[in-house]
């Protein structure tokens, strides 16, 4: 029988679930209600075994991963380097589309356990969380891009299906989706995929 890491699995893991709670209380360590301490939860998953889980994205993610993709030579990320492996190494990967915390924050040393959550998703939190401007930008930007390759939430296709999308309907780069100074790179990127796609 398959096993999936649900989230009340995770959040108990980081210490953000009942039992993690429940452990520091008996520690002498319970805070009160709604103020949590900082613990910061970059996951390394350099050799994370992916099988054929898809990539889930924020709508905005993709454009970056293309972007990155085209400067993957010499790329060091704990963030991005892990997904570009992927997408390079894995001819047939599927991405899913997601509203809260993806794969790329899951790498971002900017993310922080927190039990009351935040605006993108339980058990956790990040500095564009806790800033309105950047929640404002990453909502417009989420509902731009969706409607531009014309997906929603919890779409699914092949990143080899994305990448014409992707070269139609978004060309440029604005804010929110790496702006005009990724471009030289994002325009590789759709280069290479579309070669190793045979696009």
């Amino acid at each position: 029988m398959k096993t999936t890491l649900s989230r009340r699995r995770m959040l108990i893991s980081s210490g953000c679930g009942v039992l993690g709670l429940i452990g520091e209380s008996a520690a002498g360590l319970a805070l009160p209600l709604g103020e949590a301490r900082t613990q910061k939860l970059l996951l390394d998953r350099s050799g994370a075994k992916w099988g054929s889980r898809p990539m889930f994205l924020r709508p905005y993610h993709p454009p970056y991963i293309v972007a990155y993709y085209g400067r993957r030579e010499g790329l060091n990320s704990a963030k991005w380097s892990p997904l570009i492996l992927r997408v390079a190494n894995d001819p047939d990967l599927k991405v899913r589309i997601v509203e809260a915390f993806d794969d790329a924050c899951a790498g971002c040393p900017k993310l922080e356990a927190d039990p009351m959550g935040s605006v993108w998703g339980v058990g956790h939190t990040c500095s564009s969380a806790k800033d309105p401007a950047m929640v404002d930008l990453v909502t417009r930007t989420n509902k731009r891009i969706l409607g531009e390759l014309g997906l929603f939430f919890g779409a699914e296709m092949r990143l080899k299906d994305l990448v014409p999308l992707l070269q139609k309907n978004v060309p440029l780069l604005y804010e929110g989706i790496g702006g005009a100074e990724s471009q030289a790179d994002y325009e590789k990127g759709l280069r290479d995929l579309a070669g190793k796609y045979g696009l």
